[in-house]
C-alpha cells in the first residue's frame, strides 16, 4: 500500500520508523510546512518515549507542503495522519472526501457532537 504520512512532528517520526518494519507499506509522500523536515531531517523532533529523532532517505518521496496536496495525489493508496489532535478530524473527513483514501487515525472520531449549556 503506497502511503502518505501527514505531519511530521514526533507522532509523524515515530510512525515513519514504524512503517519501515512492514513490507507492505510504501511511503510515497511526506507533508509538513517545516521545509527542514520535508529534506527528511527530523533531528529536531523530541518526545516523551523512545529516542531523538534521526535524519530519513526522503529522496523518493514526494514532499508537499499542505494535506490537499497529498489528497490530490493519485498515487497515494492510504493517509496516515500523524497531527495535532484539533486536526484529525477535519483532516480524516477531507480524505475521506477524497473517496478513495482510507485513514488512520490514534484518535477516536465521534459519531455525533454534542453541546452543554
Amino acid at each position: 500500500m503506497r502511503i502518505a504520512v501527514l505531519g511530521l512532528g514526533f507522532m509523524g517520526s515515530t510512525h515513519l520508523k514504524a512503517l519501515k518494519s512492514i513490507p507492505e507499506a510504501e511511503l510515497v509522500a511526506v507533508v509538513s510546512s517545516d521545509e527542514k523536515k520535508l529534506t527528511g531531517d527530523l533531528s529536531s523532533i523530541q518526545g516523551n518515549i523512545g529516542g531523538p529523532g534521526e535524519k530519513m532517505d526522503f529522496s523518493r518521496v514526494r514532499k508537499y507542503r499542505t494535506i490537499d496536496q497529498a489528497l490530490g495525489d493519485g498515487d497515494v493508496e492510504a493517509v496516515d495522519i500523524c497531527l495535532p489532535t484539533d486536526r484529525h478530524a477535519p483532516v480524516a473527513l477531507a480524505a475521506l472526501r477524497a473517496a478513495w483514501i482510507p485513514t488512520t487515525r490514534e484518535k477516536v472520531m465521534p459519531l455525533a457532537s454534542a453541546v452543554r449549556t
